[in-house]
């Protein structure tokens, strides 16, 4: 929770939405390489007690969980919805899957990927939903 604050905090002046969320991004990414960073130190301490060398090849970099999903919400939806309604929850999932990685529990980041991309569904629904409805409340409103 106290890095969801403090970049709110740090980009909350960034107007741009687009900027705001590859700063936002890099940000996560950077935080990423330094948590995988700390792993492989102690892998490669842990490799020298057992006599053995990691091989580079082991490591992967992958985008942040939610990035395709970002690019299609910003697509799809306009600019104040996006920013209101799905970023947000993009934020949190993020969060809770980079504390699941450092706790080293990578099942438990695969499940919280796995159930915050269903709960980014049931708002999207949630969202044209309520949309649907104010529409056809206006549309009422100007019959009468």
């Amino acid at each position: 929770m106290a890095l969801r604050s403090g970049v709110a905090r740090v980009y909350e002046n960034v107007e741009d939405p687009l900027l705001r969320s590859q700063l936002i991004t890099e940000l996560e990414i950077d935080v990423a390489t330094e948590i995988h960073n700390q792993s492989l130190d102690f892998g490669d301490r842990l490799a020298k007690l057992q006599g053995k060398v990691p091989k580079v090849a082991e490591i992967q970099l992958a985008r942040p969980p939610g990035s395709g999903a970002v690019f299609v919400l910003e697509f799809l939806f306009p600019k104040n919805a996006f920013e209101v309604v799905f970023s947000q929850h993009i934020l949190d999932m993020r969060e809770e899957y980079y504390e699941a990685l450092s706790e080293d529990r990578p099942r438990k980041a695969r499940w919280i990927i796995i159930r915050d991309h269903f709960r980014l569904i049931l708002t999207i629904h949630s969202y044209l939903g309520a949309s649907v409805a104010k529409s056809l409340l206006s549309f009422w409103k100007m019959k009468r």
